[in-house]
């Protein structure tokens, strides 16, 4: 389960692990979610990919995913970091669901994804006064994570 966590989470832009268990109902193939830790508003588009693990772990009711069988969100977080931690990789031991939001990032500048559009994939922006003004292009992202996945799932 650790590493279905893991991937969903990387899947969906590094989305953190208490947004991850609180997902609604996707809306017109995207998952929305107001982000715990700062209140804004993500709109994700859902790939293949992450709707085959969304899928496998559907839950019941208004929650989208039941990975913890009911368990505390803590003792569900303990849980998925072991999990990772017992994975056969050289860091292991240092691996937490974390990674996938600073994985994405560093492979998205990789690709040459403007510095622009990964912010605005990660939730960072508006900060300024023009960006109050801006409205974003959420395909621009869309694209970015595509190929984000295309070149770990497929080295493109």
């Amino acid at each position: 389960m650790a590493l279905d966590v893991f991937r969903l989470s990387f899947l969906l832009i590094g989305i953190n692990p208490v947004d991850l268990v609180a997902l609604g109902a996707p809306v017109n193939g995207r998952v929305e979610y107001r982000r715990a830790k700062t209140g804004r508003l993500y709109s994700v588009k859902l790939e293949p990919e992450a709707s085959a693990l969304i899928e496998k772990y559907r839950g019941a009711g208004a929650r989208l995913l039941d990975f913890g069988r009911g368990l505390p969100y803590k003792t569900f977080l303990v849980r998925v970091t072991r999990g990772l931690h017992s994975l056969d990789v050289p860091f292991a031991a240092e691996l937490t669901i974390y990674w996938g939001r600073h994985t994405w990032a560093t492979l998205a500048a990789g690709l040459d994804v403007p510095k622009d559009t990964i912010a605005a994939a990660l939730g960072h922006g508006a900060n300024t006064v023009t960006d109050v003004y801006i409205d974003f292009d959420r395909r621009k992202v869309d694209v970015a994570n595509r190929r984000v996945i295309d070149l770990v799932l497929h080295g493109e």
